[in-house]
């Protein structure tokens, strides 16, 4: 098993039901991996940043944590600012890059 088939299903093990996020070359294959998983609603922002604001609005509205998976590098850095926000207000997150 591939470790992001593990990931994939832990996230769905865990009761996830939907995931943010905006797509790179870094996090291909965990997509990948998600795609065999039809319970995981994948909704792509337009941005990083948009993408933690989608899961922290998910948290305030269903009490569920829903996972932001982004590209390493630049796509992780703009994620800084949702998260900064959520933290402040006390919303968990699962920030994966």
């Amino acid at each position: 098993m591939r470790t992001v088939d593990a990931i994939a299903e832990w996230l769905e093990a865990a009761g996830m039901t939907h995931y943010y996020g905006y797509a790179g070359g870094a996090v291909w294959p965990l997509l990948d991996a998600l795609v065999d998983r039809p319970k995981l609603i994948g909704v792509q922002a337009k941005h990083e940043s948009h993408a933690v604001h989608q899961a922290d609005i998910h948290f305030r509205l269903t009490g569920a944590v829903a996972p932001v998976i982004v590209t390493k590098g630049p796509g992780l850095l703009n994620c800084v600012g949702g998260t900064a926000s959520a933290m402040h207000d006390g919303i968990p997150l699962l920030i994966l890059a």
